[in-house]
């Protein structure tokens, strides 16, 4: 029995039938968000901050100034002319928000059977970069006026321009756009898609070198840290006792012109490959990957041995580059035809040079690579010692002054 007095009780009576209409009804209202927009808020790692972007809610009714290594919450963002900002998007989604652009993010939808990080670019443009695909059931998915696209992984750009047209280019991986209106259309490496392009409806159109040039800075958005590179070196002995010579390797390309990239990654059983992926598009286009040698003496091995092939699906270049060099010199070098799919044996003959190796280059030219971009895999790499058979066949070395 209640303690108060009646009228107290009947007012108490009545707050508590009030509170549970209350409660019953947000309850309701949101199950009711929660099956038209069930998407999870999560969060966003500021990695760079240039100029002043700012975050606000989805209807821009409220804006803050976004800072450097800040942990936030998907929602809207901002740039004027001078900021960009760049994000990482559960560690391996990274996103760059270009000057004068607006665009929404948020988590994936909890009904949706592949894990779709969403967003909607309002107006400007984003680059999205990832440093391979992402799997069969993780996505991220962009909304824009008529028009929806996912990247299953891979380095894209989408902008939208003052005119209102809609642009994607794609410099590795895809983007699948579907349209409200016609066909849906998939774009691959070094494609694009413009609407009111004048070309056909819902097609898509080689990348030109201004293209080029406006999603290249993508290649630099996929962070590599210290200890990546130092578990490379480790690994990298268990691809041929070549590399128990080898203390460092790395790639040379100039950015801006041309790229390349070069990984230890697992191969069949214990052992591991190297992957190279390269981009000399521009005419002027130059760029591989290098070995650093030391107590390396040449007089004891008679050739370099390795295996190649071309990364499925991938293209491969027409001639690559490999060069044996001292601080003086080149000791031995010679230009190889494009490997298939399947592995090739390649052996570089080694003189007796007055001179210690210092550097193995292996190199990718435009004017000789036919597909200016494309990837390589390599192992076992082998030191033939002198008093091993010789080999049956091998590169023709090519001139060096």
């Amino acid at each position: 029995p209640s303690m108060l007095p009646p009228f107290l009780t009947r007012t108490a009576a009545k707050t508590n039938r009030a509170a549970s209409v209350f409660l019953t009804a947000g309850i309701v209202a949101a199950g009711s968000i929660f099956i038209l927009d069930a998407a999870q808020r999560i969060p966003l790692t500021v990695t760079h901050v240039v100029g002043r972007p700012e975050i606000g809610t989805r209807e821009g009714s409220l804006w803050k100034p976004v800072s450097q290594d800040a942990l936030i919450k998907t929602s809207t963002l901002r740039t004027d002319a001078q900021s960009t900002l760049d994000l990482r998007l559960s560690g391996e989604i990274n996103l760059r928000v270009l000057g004068n652009t607006q665009v929404s993010l948020w988590g994936p939808r909890f009904y949706h059977p592949r894990k779709l990080y969403s967003g909607r670019l309002e107006k400007g443009a984003l680059l999205a970069a990832t440093s391979g695909p992402l799997g069969e059931k993780r996505a991220l998915e962009i909304a824009l006026d008529g028009a929806k696209i996912i990247l299953p992984g891979g380095l894209v750009r989408i902008q939208i321009l003052e005119n209102g047209t809609l642009k994607i280019s794609v410099l590795d991986g895809t983007a699948e756009i579907s349209f409200e209106k016609g066909p849906a259309l998939t774009l691959h490496a070094f494609e694009k898609f413009e609407s009111g392009s004048g070309t056909k409806k819902n097609s898509a159109a080689p990348l030109a070198i201004s293209d080029w040039k406006e999603i290249s800075e993508a290649y630099l958005m996929i962070p590599e840290t210290p200890s990546f590179h130092r578990s490379q070196v480790e690994i990298a002995r268990e691809a041929g006792n070549f590399f128990g010579f080898a203390y460092d390797h790395g790639t040379f390309y100039t950015p801006g012109r041309d790229f390349c990239r070069a990984r230890f990654k697992p191969d069949e059983g214990s052992k591991f490959l190297l992957e190279i992926y390269y981009d000399v598009f521009h005419p002027e286009g130059f760029a591989g990957a290098y070995f650093k040698t030391q107590d390396l003496d040449i007089s004891r091995f008679q050739a370099l041995q390795f295996e190649i092939r071309k990364k499925s699906g991938y293209p491969a270049p027409a001639l690559y580059g490999l060069e044996l060099k001292s601080k003086h010199r080149i000791l031995a070098g010679t230009r190889l035809k494009t490997p298939s799919e399947a592995w090739q044996s390649v052996k570089l003959p080694l003189a007796n040079p007055p001179y210690g190796v210092e550097e193995l280059v292996l190199f990718f030219q435009h004017a000789s690579a036919g597909s200016y971009h494309g990837a390589l895999e390599l192992r076992n790499f082998t030191l033939i010692p002198r008093d091993s058979p010789a080999p049956e066949s091998a590169p023709k070395p090519y001139a060096t002054a």
